[in-house]
């Protein structure tokens, strides 16, 4: 026979080690469980987000390249003569004096799209010069 107190002893003493085992096997893994669930949520929704924006880019691509089609110019000599004009523009806008505008009738087809290329030479200070090259490489030309 035990005592009330020895009784009440081994009972707090079975809650306790109850208690440890629950938290060592159940309540801790699940609590981690949770807690990578979580953390998977968000890359997910991350991926998500990438995804959406992604596709959205593409659509913007899309008409953006429709329209360079569009506005494609069907002989050489309109996209020469437009290209000038632009860079002629660009020029004025950026205080930089051209000295020399060389078209190169050399002509190469890569992947369905035609090559022209222009040798430029003018003069003006650092900063025309990098306003006038900032033009032509941002230019909505086809």
């Amino acid at each position: 026979m035990l005592s009330k107190r020895e009784r009440l002893i081994g009972i707090v003493t079975v809650l306790i080690v109850v208690a440890l085992v629950g938290d060592r096997f159940i309540l801790t893994p699940a609590v981690n469980r949770l807690g990578d669930l979580k953390d998977r949520k968000q890359a997910l929704l991350a991926e998500i987000n990438e995804a959406q924006n992604l596709f959205e880019r593409r659509r913007l691509m899309e008409k953006r390249w429709r329209q360079l089609l569009g506005d494609g110019l069907k002989d050489e000599s309109q996209a020469e003569s437009r290209l000038l004009h632009a860079v002629d523009d660009w020029a004025q806008q950026t205080r930089f004096t051209l000295t020399s505008v060389k078209p190169e009738r050399l002509l190469t087809v890569k992947s369905g799209l035609k090559e022209m290329t222009f040798t430029i030479a003018g003069t003006g200070s650092l900063e025309a010069t990098g306003e006038f090259l900032w033009q032509v490489e941002t230019a909505a030309l086809a």
